[in-house]
């Protein structure tokens, strides 16, 4: 027979829901979950606004990209 000292006593499920460090815990997971969420669609809707906006054929300043200015090279043959 095993000492009842060695075995492991199970905690209440009450117990584990009062740990501050388990409070903590699943409100930071819920938080993050939350902003997560939140940041995909408002992603989703910026590319499906870009979208829209490439098949209407409006183009917007920062889809112009600068030309390279070719350098004038003369050579001297």
């Amino acid at each position: 027979m095993v000492p009842s000292a060695s075995r492991p006593q199970p905690h209440p499920p009450d117990e584990a829901a009062a740990n501050p460090i388990t409070l903590y815990s699943r409100a930071l997971q819920a938080y993050t979950l939350r902003l997560w969420t939140e940041t995909l669609k408002a992603e989703e809707e910026r590319c499906a606004q870009k979208e829209r906006e490439s098949c209407s054929g409006a183009l917007s300043a920062a889809d112009l990209k600068p030309l390279k200015k070719r350098s004038l090279a003369v050579s001297s043959s």
